[in-house]
């Protein structure tokens, strides 16, 4: 698997355990550490310096506890040149020393009281271009066990995706013989509240992934208004598959105040240098939108699309086609790795209705034509 500046909250979660396992990796080599605060620093900076870059540094604080069962920090950091982007606050992890005799680390709790993201880090330019691999697990001489992850406030800055949101996180993990099973739920505890839960299972051996997602808000819940839709309406999103990795279908459901609004398929594919993704979707789209523009739009929209989410970051549109009421419009789009447009081609036509007139959907409603 590649982790790079699109996979910020893989990275930091990963990392977050990598340094408590190294941390009680290092301890039982050298099991004085738990006993001398020196030794506890020394300990700190060796681990410190194995899991940071140059513009990607971890900072470990407040080393307390017995590292053979029961460890906590005061808090983890996480910096680029700028300064800290994340703060885990009271990080604890309560595991089993004895189960190292069965080849496998098990985990009893892995909690935080709080995750502070105040804003993306900078990309890291220092960092080696991502290599094309096929997703992998890990290789690891034991099994990994983590029988509850607990996280009880994370905090999300406006500045990360438009609105600031609190949510909690709770969920376990196994990762064994190269299986993988993940099972975890987040609750928004601000505003409207909703919850975004995701159960998967895949197998390296197989290459076979099996996943199920759902969102569900009720009514003024952050999804809604990150869309903008008029009266801010309850909804649900489902996405689930299982299939081979190198050809991965999955189904689509999205339901606003009960109806259905969005559904069909959605095809991923390994290629050379990414992956290509494909979706046909079909349904009432114009239900959402303000009720001015709704008839231009009609009672059904079809959304065909065809990309290629390119290794370096770069988004290449092939190919997409919209087809709804007065609209026929077809094209291909590039987007740039960091976040602009590149290139864009559209062909349109308008299609009159039975009056030979259509309302655009312009701001203010527009003039028939």
């Amino acid at each position: 698997m590649i982790i790079d500046n699109r996979g910020h909250a893989l990275r930091f979660l990963t990392l977050w355990f990598a340094a408590f396992f190294l941390l009680l990796v290092s301890s039982l080599a050298t099991p004085s550490m738990a006993q001398d605060a020196a030794e506890k620093s020394s300990l700190i900076a060796f681990v410190e310096e194995k899991i940071s870059t140059e513009n990607f540094r971890v900072g470990l604080n407040g080393l307390s506890g017995s590292l053979s069962s029961d460890v906590s920090l005061d808090s983890i950091t996480f910096a680029d040149r700028s300064g800290v982007w994340l703060t885990i606050s009271k990080p604890r992890l309560i595991w089993k020393r004895a189960s190292l005799l069965l080849g496998e680390v098990d985990v009893e709790s892995l909690s935080a009281e709080s995750i502070i993201l105040s804003r993306l880090p900078a990309p890291d330019e220092s960092a080696p271009s991502a290599e094309t691999r096929p997703f992998t697990l890990p290789d690891l001489p034991v099994s990994v066990l983590l029988e509850k992850i607990e996280i009880n406030s994370i905090d999300i800055d406006e500045s990360v995706f438009g609105l600031a949101s609190k949510t909690n996180f709770v969920g376990k993990l196994a990762l064994e013989n190269g299986l993988l099973d993940v099972d975890v739920k987040m609750q928004r505890l601000d505003g409207a509240g909703g919850t975004l839960s995701l159960v998967g299972d895949y197998s390296s051996e197989k290459q076979w992934l099996k996943l199920a997602a759902q969102l569900i808000e009720p009514q003024d819940g952050l999804f809604v208004n990150l869309l903008n839709i008029e009266k801010r309406p309850p909804v649900s999103l489902e996405v689930a598959g299982e299939g081979p990795v190198s050809g991965f279908d999955m189904t689509l459901a999205f339901d606003v105040d009960q109806s259905s609004v969005l559904k069909g398929a959605l095809k991923l594919s390994g290629v050379e240098n990414g992956q290509t993704v494909s979706a046909k979707l079909a349904g009432p789209l114009a239900t959402i939108l303000p009720q001015q523009h709704r008839a231009f739009f009609g009672t059904n929209s079809q959304i065909n699309a065809t990309a290629l989410l390119r290794d370096d970051g770069v988004i290449d549109i092939s190919s997409f086609a919209i087809k709804t009421g007065n609209l026929d419009l077809d094209g291909r789009a590039r987007l740039l790795a960091d976040g602009f447009l590149g290139a864009l081609q559209v062909e349109m036509s308008v299609l009159p209705n039975q009056t030979q007139k259509v309302r655009l959907p312009l701001a203010g409603g527009g003039n028939p034509t």
